[in-house]
């Protein structure tokens, strides 16, 4: 095989690589310009839960930032229309920060507060919440969030949705800084849920829960990017 032959090869194998990784589905704030977030979330089909609004969710400097001086819990999400959910993403990345922990925030003693997560769920079957009278029934979900106590890439179980629901942390030791985590669904889905087949993903969420904490707390995301 000669070298031009070698070369085109070579260039084919880069151009394969870089297609690989064009995501799936983008979710990118940073050519937002600054002011209230609200409206663009709701024209992209964001429905608000608890105290989302109060949580000062604003576009500054590329990022959607939310914000609080006091206890707070909100979520934002966006259910894909059935028909309509994403197939083919096995990763996760995600570009974010966060501005200032909440105090007390520490999923390691079980105070299951953050200052910022992004859950992504998978399938249709609805699994109970615990909750009474059967409330908050969600499909499966891992959420990674951001956290200054817990180990990287701990799982935890939460109060609540302890049969489809994980928490998974993306330490971060710099406040202020921009981090990019990435993780792995399929592998995670599998060792966590015991399936060795990971559903379509149906919906993302963003959320903050400041609740039973002290001071203020923000934090900031730029790009939730689902990848092959």
């Amino acid at each position: 095989m000669n070298f031009r032959r070698l070369a085109a090869l070579a260039l084919l194998a880069q151009a394969r690589c870089l297609a690989a990784e064009n995501p799936v589905y983008v979710l990118d704030f940073t050519t937002q310009p600054d002011g209230p977030a609200i409206p663009w979330l709701k024209k992209q089909g964001f429905e608000f839960k608890l105290d989302f609004d109060e949580l000062n969710p604003r576009f500054k400097g590329g990022a959607l930032w939310l914000s609080t001086d006091t206890p707070k819990a909100g979520i934002c999400g966006l259910t894909f229309a059935k028909g309509k959910d994403v197939v083919g993403a096995n990763r996760l990345r995600l570009t974010w920060g966060v501005g200032t922990f909440p105090a007390g925030a520490d999923f390691e003693h079980g105070k299951n507060r953050l200052s910022l997560g992004v859950a992504v769920s998978f399938g249709r079957e609805r699994l109970s919440s615990g909750l009474p009278f059967g409330a908050g029934a969600t499909p499966y979900f891992i959420c990674p969030f951001l956290g200054a106590c817990e180990p990287a890439g701990k799982v935890y179980t939460g109060q609540y949705w302890k049969a489809g629901g994980r928490y998974v942390c993306a330490r971060c030791d710099t406040p202020g800084a921009v981090q990019v985590n990435e993780f792995d669904l399929t592998r995670l889905f599998g060792s966590l849920f015991g399936k060795r087949t990971i559903p379509a993903i149906s919906a993302i969420a963003i959320q903050m829960n400041t609740k039973d904490t002290e001071g203020h707390a923000s934090a900031f995301l730029k790009k939730i990017e689902l990848l092959p």
